[in-house]
C-alpha cells in the first residue's frame, strides 16, 4: 500500500491518494460492521499463572493472550496483543505498561512476561502489562513482505487504539499507557509518543480495520532508540569520523565519511543547535554518567578521556575508547545499499518493497550510488516521514508529556547526537524528560529498573 499526505503530492500521487479515499469510503460500511470484533470479551476468564522474580518473590497474574487488535488481520503471527493482570494491583485501575520487543525493525511476536525485564517488574509493582506484537521488514505471507515501513508503527498504534476503545471494560487505565521499547523498539515508542492521533496515519489505520479510538500514550520509556534515520548517517560520521585513523576504512568509505560529517552541522543548525552546544551536551551527559558511576563504586580510568575529579571529558580520547570497545559501523552506517557494496542494512530492508527488495531512503545515498546518481521517490520520502518522531514533535497537539530516555556511553549502534537531539526537541516544548546516559552500557535496555519505576511512581502520584 502507498501512503501520502494530500499536501505533499503531485498530480500522479493525488490520483493514488484519491483512489485510497474512494476505497476507504467503499469499505466504511464494512468497518462499522467489523468494529464489533474489536471488543474486549469480558466473558473470558484467562489463564492463572505465576512468575518467580530474581529475589524469589512469586508474582501471580491472569493472562489473556492472542487478542487481535485489527479487524483485517494480514499476518496472524504478529498482529495481536497479550494482556497480563497481576492479582495484587497497585490501585483499582492502574497504568498499563505497553511493551514492544521489536528489534532491528524486524517482526516481533507478543511474548509472555519476563522476570528479567520491565514486564515482570511491572507485574510485581502492580501494573497491568500489555505486550503487543507487530510486523516488521522480515514478516511474510505467501512470499509477500507485509511489514515494510510504516506497517510496524501502524500495528502498534492499532494496539494502543484497541486499549483506548475498550478502556471501560478491560483491566488497566488506557489514559495512562506507558510505551516501552529498546533499540528499534525505543524508536517505535518515541514515535508513538510524538505522532499520537496525527492525521497522517488515519487513513491507513482505517483501511487495516483499527478501532475508531485515540492512539496517544501517557509516558514513553525509550532505551537507545535507533531513530531519525534519514539524518543518522550524518550524525554518526560527525561523531565517529575522528576515529578514521583506526577504523580501517577503504578510500571510498573515508570519502563518504568526510562528506557525511561535513553535512551534519547544517542539519544541527536547522534544529537550532550549534556544534559547540552539541559537544557541550555530550560532555555534560558523559560526565553525569561518570559521576553517578563513581558514586556507585565504579572506578573510571583517566586514560579513557574522562577525569571525574576535574569534571573534564576529552571527547577525542573518549570516542576512540568507544571505537576500541567494539567495531564501529562503516559509512554509510544506516543507508548503505549500493553505496559501497550491494549489501544493505536492516534500515534498507525497512524501507524496501513488498517483493523483498531493499531500498535506499536518503538523498545522499541515492546520489552516491555505485551505478550512478538516482532520485529518491516521493513514496519513500513519505514512508520515511511516517517513521521519524522528529517530524512530529512540536507539530502535534497529542504529544506525550512524560519521557524516560536512556542511552549507554558505550553504544555505537547509533550516535550521541541523535538521542541528544530528541531530548533537545522535547525540552524546547517543556515536556517532562527524564534523560541520562548510562555509564558502561552498550546497546541494551531495561536496566536500572528500580530507577524507572521510581520515576513512574512519581509521575503517577502527580
Amino acid at each position: 500500500m502507498v501512503y501520502y499526505s494530500a499536501g505533499d503530492m503531485n498530480d500522479t500521487h493525488s490520483i493514488k491518494y484519491i483512489f485510497l479515499l474512494v476505497l476507504s469510503t467503499v469499505l466504511f460500511g464494512s468497518c462499522q460492521k467489523e468494529e464489533g470484533r474489536l471488543k474486549w470479551d469480558t466473558s473470558i476468564n484467562g489463564d492463572q499463572r505465576s512468575l518467580v522474580m530474581p529475589d524469589d518473590v512469586v508474582v501471580k497474574y491472569t493472562a489473556y493472550e492472542k487478542v487481535h487488535y485489527v479487524s483485517r488481520v494480514v499476518d496472524s503471527a504478529y498482529q495481536y496483543l497479550n494482556i497480563y493482570v497481576p492479582h495484587n494491583l497497585r490501585e483499582e485501575n492502574p497504568p498499563i505498561l505497553f511493551k514492544t520487543y521489536t528489534a532491528g525493525y524486524m517482526a516481533s511476536k507478543a511474548k509472555a512476561p519476563s522476570a528479567t525485564d520491565a514486564t515482570g517488574y511491572a507485574l510485581a509493582e502492580g501494573y497491568v502489562v500489555c505486550v503487543a506484537g507487530c510486523r516488521g521488514w522480515n514478516s511474510t505471507v505467501d512470499d509477500f513482505y507485509n511489514g515494510r515501513a510504516p506497517e510496524a508503527i501502524l500495528d502498534l498504534k492499532a494496539a494502543v487504539r484497541y486499549l483506548h476503545a475498550n478502556d471501560s471494560i478491560m483491566p488497566g487505565d488506557a489514559n495512562r499507557i506507558i510505551a516501552s521499547g529498546t533499540s528499534a523498539g525505543g524508536a517505535m515508542v518515541a514515535l508513538l509518543g510524538s505522532s499520537a492521533n496525527h492525521s497522517d496515519y488515519a487513513l491507513p489505520l482505517s483501511l487495516m480495520g483499527a478501532a475508531d479510538a485515540k492512539d496517544d500514550v501517557w509516558a514513553v520509556v525509550s532505551y537507545c532508540p535507533i531513530t531519525n534515520l534519514e539524518n543518522s548517517d550524518m550524525a554518526y560520521e560527525w561523531l565517529f569520523s575522528i576515529t578514521n585513523d583506526v577504523r580501517g576504512l577503504t578510500d571510498r568509505q573515508s570519502y563518504l565519511s568526510g562528506q557525511l560529517a561535513s553535512m551534519f552541522p547544517l542539519y544541527l543548525e536547522s534544529q537550532g543547535v550549534s556544534e559547540e552546544n552539541m559537544e557541550k551536551w555530550m560532555r555534560n551527559s558523559i560526565l553525569n554518567a561518570a559521576f553517578k558511576a563513581t558514586r556507585e563504586g565504579q572506578v573510571i580510568p583517566p586514560e579513557i578521556g574522562v577525569v571525574v575529579a576535574d569534571s573534564t571529558v576529552n571527547l577525542h580520547k573518549f570516542i576512540h575508547y568507544i571505537a576500541g570497545a567494539q567495531p564501529l559501523k562503516t559509512p554509510p552506517a544506516f543507508d548503505a545499499q549500493n553505496v559501497v557494496s550491494k549489501r544493505g542494512t536492516f534500515e534498507n530492508k525497512l524501507f524496501g518493497t513488498s517483493d523483498g527488495k531493499d531500498a535506499n531512503f536518503t538523498e545522499f545515498s541515492m546520489l552516491n550510488q555505485l551505478d550512478g546518481s538516482k532520485t529518491l521517490s516521493e513514496e519513500v520520502r513519505w514512508r520515511v516521514r511516517l517513521m521519524n518522531p522528529m517530524n512530529y514533535i512540536g507539530k502535534n497537539q497529542s504529544l506525550c508529556r512524560h519521557w524516560y530516555i536512556r542511552y549507554g556511553t558505550l553504544d555505537r549502534d547509533t550516535s550521541f547526537p541523535t538521542v541528544l537531539l530528541l531530548k533537545h526537541k522535547l525540552n524546547v516544548l517543556g515536556v517532562d524528560v527524564n534523560f541520562a546516559f548510562q555509564w558502561g552500557e552498550a546497546h541494551n535496555g531495561d536496566y536500572k529498573l528500580n530507577e524507572l519505576f521510581d520515576w513512574l511512581s512519581k509521575i503517577s502520584n502527580k
